[in-house]
């Protein structure tokens, strides 16, 4: 048996994670393990990305670090808004749900992630001044973007 979660934004409990047979997947609108936040749709938004994407991973007592299983990019456009870009990430999930479940019944464990971006939560100021700023910057060539996040080793 499997326990499918969308996002997960809490730890999971041991009893919780001891329920599933054979695991306990997570899916993301978010193409890890460089977007690691619940609502990735605006980060990607914000700095201007060419792609996107959405991953299921394993979900494991230390949040966020599963294994990938499956995972696929898409290209975002110019008139592309943060509800668009949730919507169609969400649509990529399907599919990767479908096969993630057939791989993890053959005995995929999957590929670990390392590094990556965690995004801070900011409020739509902050995020509109983001995204004016590095469409800026992406017009005149300048490669570096203002963005609300840290890093993970």
């Amino acid at each position: 048996s499997f326990l499918v979660f969308w996002s997960f934004a809490r730890k999971t409990t041991p009893v919780l994670s001891a329920i599933p047979s054979i695991g306990a997947l997570d899916y993301r609108c978010s193409f890890l393990p460089f977007y690691k936040v619940s609502t990735v749709s605006q980060p990607y938004w914000a700095t201007c990305d060419e792609e996107a994407g959405a991953t299921i991973h394993y979900l494991e007592k230390e949040f966020g670090l599963g294994n990938i299983v499956a995972q696929q990019r898409m290209k975002i456009f110019s008139n592309d808004t943060p509800n668009t870009i949730l919507w169609r990430t969400s649509e990529l999930t399907a599919s990767l749900l479908r096969e993630s479940i057939l791989l993890c019944l053959t005995g995929y464990k999957g590929m670990p992630q390392s590094g990556g971006r965690y995004f801070y939560k900011i409020n739509n100021r902050k995020l509109i001044v983001h995204r004016l700023y590095n469409r800026l910057a992406k017009y005149f060539g300048y490669s570096r973007k203002l963005t609300p996040h840290k890093n993970i080793k």
